[in-house]
């Protein structure tokens, strides 16, 4: 899988005409990251240092995806990794 940077990513739809498709992963031990699909190539989204960018909220990536027209406001949304809590399993 190939990596992009979140500043690069408002330049990714100058590169490719191919639509970008957003994926939002969910997982409630890490928070939220984000990966993209583009053209059948799949980008995860990471900091600068090159680790897996992290979301707290859900409200938070989604506002950087309002920020990024050139990415398709329809999310897939994964949450194979959402466990319930014990309290509420």
């Amino acid at each position: 899988m190939k990596t992009i940077s979140l500043h690069q990513l408002s330049s990714l739809g100058d590169q490719t005409p191919a639509p970008i498709a957003s994926h939002v992963i969910a997982d409630n031990q890490a928070g939220y990251a984000l990966a993209l699909d583009v053209g059948g190539e799949h980008y995860e989204v990471v900091s600068e240092n090159g680790e897996r960018l992290r979301f707290r909220t859900i409200e938070h990536l989604l506002d950087v995806l309002v920020d990024a027209p050139e990415v398709a406001h329809i999310a897939r949304l994964d949450f194979s990794r959402w466990y319930p809590s014990p309290a509420y399993a």
